[in-house]
């Protein structure tokens, strides 16, 4: 997804993993644990950060297919940001931003890389 670091996964059940993350950003090391839940059913998954700047923060995503070989992302966020005074509406909006930003730019990155793959492995 475009960021330098280390993954690991540790499945839990059959749709359940735990998520552990070392990326470098803006020269800091960034570890994360998310609780990853799959629902292939739904086509939808959510995520629950355990660790991390954003800890309790919740993600919830789905694919709704638009065609044959189309689909759209739908996201639903609940970011929790620790801050030591109230942050401004103007901060939060900021804050709000980046991460929609943020996001779009790693999803990016992974449709473009499944896409390759799923050429590579013989699909179109």
């Amino acid at each position: 997804m475009h960021e330098q670091g280390k993954r690991k996964i540790r499945w839990l059940t059959k749709d359940t993993v735990i998520l552990h993350e070392l990326v470098h950003q803006k020269g800091k090391k960034i570890k994360k644990i998310k609780l990853v839940k799959l629902s292939p059913s739904n086509l939808s998954w959510y995520n629950i950060q355990l660790s991390g700047p954003n800890k309790h923060s919740a993600f919830v995503y789905r694919l709704t297919p638009e065609g044959e070989n189309r689909c759209r992302l739908s996201f639903t966020g609940l970011l929790v940001v620790y801050s030591l005074s109230k942050p401004s509406d103007r901060k939060l909006r900021l804050i709000a931003r980046g991460e929609r930003l943020y996001d779009a730019s790693a999803w990016k990155h992974l449709a473009k890389a499944l896409r390759e793959q799923m050429i590579a492995d013989g699909h179109r």
